[in-house]
């Protein structure tokens, strides 16, 4: 089959779906949009992935989410829920992850995405002489006017140690699913957000013990939330070399850190011996038993890895043929050198990972998505690709503030309770 559409959107994870959102908000019909993905269903990916760690609530506040306004989680919450005790965490007004997860269902249905959704599994893409774009599966090829990549993360991270064909080693961020799993010693590799969340919800059920390179490092955000507006994304910044933006981004990322809530869970699961930690690094593992580099040992029938993704460009060959056919500018660091508006190539769009260099060390998360999306549409006169003025319409859209800062801080004067954000010292989720 050769379907043709005005725009296609590589992955339908919460980058994809929300620019498809944007994109149907600012005008493109349902019926010229697709948005595709190898898994079964929209969300899939991050649905399966979060759904095992049992995460009570977001490290996120309730600005950040997938619909387009930045207060329509807030109003879905409130009018199903009522008083935001009864779906929030503070500080920052977090929402439950069943509040974000019905949030998410009902923008779907809302923008009928199930109509605009192509299982598909690309192998190729070609820009034609014309600029049109073609994405090829096995079977399949589609084409285009305007192609956006968001493809997702890099593959899980295994340390050299761990056997990939082990099959009681489990990669927490590997789209395999996880074995059932009772009254057994397991061990938790990684004490971020992931790993500490998987031990919390594992320590009902087994014997957990939690092995960290590092002690606990509590921090409400994984960067500083000054990158989610112009104090950080600032001219210096856009201005610096890619060596400079990529040493940038390292530098404020803070991994392997845990928000306030987590950590005094774990905090009290450590007390009552429900989880036992330890601070070493793993070395080895064979006949059920883990060997640290300190040269303890100890029974693990099943090993857990929350290791993180590969530090590699997304979208592994299908992104490295696309560079190398069509010459598409890269930073020495292998990342795309797009326009301000995310573009890459004319009709070329990227959004996530692809994008950092643009948006800075928040790029992956879910504000980076809201910032990705916005500057993608506000830079298109749609059918042309041609640059249109902006026209702000709400506390998003303005051009002193981005999405998310302004509407964290405006969040606080909604409800008469301000909203503090430390940006100089932030408290890292």
């Amino acid at each position: 089959m050769n379907l043709k559409k005005e725009w296609l959107i590589l992955g339908a994870g919460l980058h994809g779906v929300h620019l498809a959102c944007r994109l149907l908000d600012s005008g493109v019909p349902l019926s010229q949009l697709a948005v595709l993905d190898r898994h079964p269903t929209p969300l899939h990916l991050w649905t399966s992935l979060t759904k095992r760690l049992d995460m009570g609530y977001l490290r996120s506040t309730a600005v950040h989410h997938i619909g387009l306004s930045p207060w329509s989680l807030l109003e879905y919450a409130t009018e199903h829920y009522g008083n935001p005790d009864n779906w929030s965490a503070p500080p920052y007004q977090r929402p439950s992850y069943e509040v974000f997860q019905e949030h998410c269902w009902e923008v779907l249905e809302e923008y009928e995405l199930a109509q605009a959704f192509h299982r598909f599994e690309a192998e190729k893409i070609v820009i034609k002489a014309d600029g049109t774009f073609l994405v090829e599966s096995e079977d399949e090829i589609l084409e285009s006017r305007n192609l956006a990549l968001a493809v997702g993360q890099p593959p899980p991270r295994y340390p050299s140690w761990a056997s990939r064909t082990d099959p009681r080693i489990h990669h927490l961020l590997s789209p395999r699913p996880l074995p059932t799993v009772e009254r057994a010693n397991i061990t938790v590799v990684g004490a971020g957000m992931t790993g500490a969340q998987f031990a919390l919800a594992q320590a009902s059920k087994n014997k957990v013990t939690l092995v960290t390179p590092k002690p606990l490092e509590e921090q409400n955000f994984d960067a500083d939330p000054c990158w989610i507006g112009p104090k950080c994304v600032n001219r210096k910044y856009t201005e610096s070399s890619a060596l400079e933006k990529r040493a940038t981004i390292r530098a404020a990322r803070q991994p392997g850190t845990i928000n306030h809530q987590v950590h005094a869970e774990l905090v009290a699961a450590l007390d009552s011996g429900k989880v036992r930690l330890i601070v070493d690094r793993a070395a080895r593992y064979e006949n059920r038993c883990l060997t640290l580099e300190s040269g303890t040992q100890f029974p693990c029938d099943h090993l857990y890895l929350a290791t993180g993704f590969e530090k590699t460009r997304p979208g592994g060959a299908l992104v490295d043929n696309l560079i190398q056919s069509a010459g598409l500018p890269v930073a020495p660091c292998g990342f795309p050198i797009t326009t301000p508006n995310l573009q890459w190539a004319p009709g070329l769009y990227v959004t996530g990972g692809l994008a950092e260099l643009t948006l800075g060390p928040v790029a992956r998360n879910i504000t980076g998505a809201r910032s990705a999306a916005k500057l993608i549409v506000d830079g298109l006169e749609l059918g042309t690709n041609k640059t249109k003025v902006k026209k702000p319409h709400d506390p998003e859209l303005s051009n002193e503030t981005t999405p998310g800062h302004s509407a964290l801080r405006l969040l606080g004067s909604r409800q008469n309770n301000p909203v503090e954000l430390h940006t100089e010292q932030p408290a890292r989720a």
